[in-house]
Parts: structure tokens; sequence; C-alpha cells
């Protein structure tokens, strides 16, 4: 549905949109008309339909003889009956990617609400690692970050917030639980804010009262390597190749090997979005 919220407006959670250049129509079921309504432009006509056989009748009104659709947001059994429905009339043409191509480019308007929901995270963020004591559990630290932000202008979290302590911290998608915090643990927090329908993506790393000289190492080899990418980070340059930027660091210092995750990746109606 995000594709959908990004072309229309509308926000529900059920819905297609048939884009013709001339009439456009978005489809959806009796608890989301009037909401459909109020959010999108005159230009699109907002109807009540259950399923594919809107498509139908509308390719029979306006003789449309090609449909193209989003392969990569179909199930294979809707797709089956789609087909069934348009051909042999309709030539149904698959695409993959068109949309989210188009998203990957931010208008001024999404820059700000990416840079302010960046700004919330990190305003939680900080906040939550001064409340992270031994003896506070991952789930309370979660929800000192989800009520931060609630009541600090954001709509919500972005996902799920990570909070893993001690051996937790070495799974990157742990879900916060009752393990409590100790001192010298290792805490790991990946969290986001939810502003205006934009979310932002953000980890913190840090050590729970203690020294760990391999943790220094380690930590000060990694915010080497995101230095280094930032500074290379310029117009025309590849989201790859600023990964291959920051791998090079960590491999120079032996920790080659430990990097499995990728560098990051785009942010937006999604909290995963090209480039990636």
């Amino acid at each position: 549905m995000v594709n959908v919220r990004y072309l229309s407006g509308f926000t529900g959670s059920n819905g297609f949109l048939l884009i013709s250049g001339n009439n456009d129509f978005l489809f959806t079921d009796s608890r989301y008309i009037e909401q459909g309504r109020e959010q999108t432009c005159d230009q699109i006509t907002v109807s009540l339909s259950s399923g594919f056989s809107a498509i139908e009748e509308v390719s029979r009104l306006y003789s449309v003889t090609d449909v193209v659709f989003e392969s990569d947001q179909l199930t294979y059994s809707e797709f089956k009956g789609m087909e069934k429905l348009l051909n042999p009339r309709v030539n149904l043409i698959p695409s993959e990617g068109v949309v989210e191509k188009v998203r990957s480019v931010k208008d001024k308007d999404e820059i700000d609400l990416i840079r302010k929901a960046a700004y919330l995270a990190d305003e939680a963020v900080t906040f939550a690692i001064q409340e992270s004591k031994p003896g506070k559990s991952e789930v309370e630290i979660a929800w000192v970050i989800e009520k931060f932000l609630r009541e600090n202008g954001a709509d919500g979290v972005a996902f799920d917030t990570i909070v893993a302590t001690g051996a937790n911290s070495a799974k990157p998608h742990h879900r916060a639980g009752s393990t409590t915090i100790k001192a010298g643990d290792s805490l790991v927090i990946d969290m986001g804010a939810l502003l205006n329908g934009y979310r932002s993506d953000i980890t913190r790393t840090v050590l729970v009262d203690g020294e760990n000289e391999k943790f220094r190492r380690v930590y000060e080899v990694v915010l080497e390597a995101q230095i280094t990418a930032i500074k290379a980070a310029k117009k025309g340059v590849l989201g790859k190749e600023l990964d291959l930027v920051a791998r090079e660091v960590i491999a120079n210092h032996g920790f080659g090997q430990n990097f499995s995750h990728g560098l990051g990746h785009g942010v937006g109606l999604d909290v995963h979005e090209m480039p990636m």
C-alpha cells in the first residue's frame, strides 16, 4: 500500500490504484470509501470494489488493451485471478520497482519530514541510553523510546524497536524481551521515528557502566568506517560504492569477516527503500 499512498495520498490498509492518464481510480472496501475521497484529489475516482473485477469493468468501459501491474506486489493467486478476468482481451504487462525508483528521489517536503524524523529518533535514543541502567529490561527501554517519541511530536515508532543487551546484542534483529541490563553489557538500540508517514532508522551501540578494551577498539573501527563513508558520500556516488568504502576500512583493521550486514539503505514511507 506504500506505492498507493505515494501516488494518491490514500493511507488505508486495503485497496488498489488504477492509473490511465485521464481517468484514475482507487478501489477499496466499504471501510475506506469516505477516507479515500477525503485524501485523494478530484482526478481520482474512489469506488467500492472487493477484487479485480473492477479492473475488468473499467477496461471494457474505456477500451483498455494493456494493463501494467506491479509484479512484485501481487501474489501468484492474485495474478491468476486477474489473468482469468482479463485475458485474452487485455494484455497483462509485469513491471517491478518502477514506483520505488521514483520514490527514491525525494522532494523538499519529503526531505524535511525525514530530517525531522531522524532528529526525533536521535533525541529519543540519546534519552533512552541515559535511562539504560543495570536492572532495566529491554522492553522497558523500548517503551521509554516509544513514549518519548509520542510525547515529542512523532506519530509513533517506525518499526518494532530493537533493544538487545548482553549476548542478545549479537543478534541484529533481536526482539526486545525481559532480559535485564547488567553492568559491563554491550547494548544495541535500533529504532526510528514515524512522522506523517515517513520513517527514520538509526542504530546505536554502547557499553553500560564498564570498560572493555576490545569493545572500544571495535567501536572505534566502526566509527572510522562510518566517518570515511560519510565523507565519500557525494552526488553521483552509488550506495554500493559507499558500502565498499566502509568495508575496506573494517577489513584493513582485521574485522572484514565480521562485517556481515550492509552499510545502510534509503528511508522514506518504508523503513527500507532504494537506494539499497
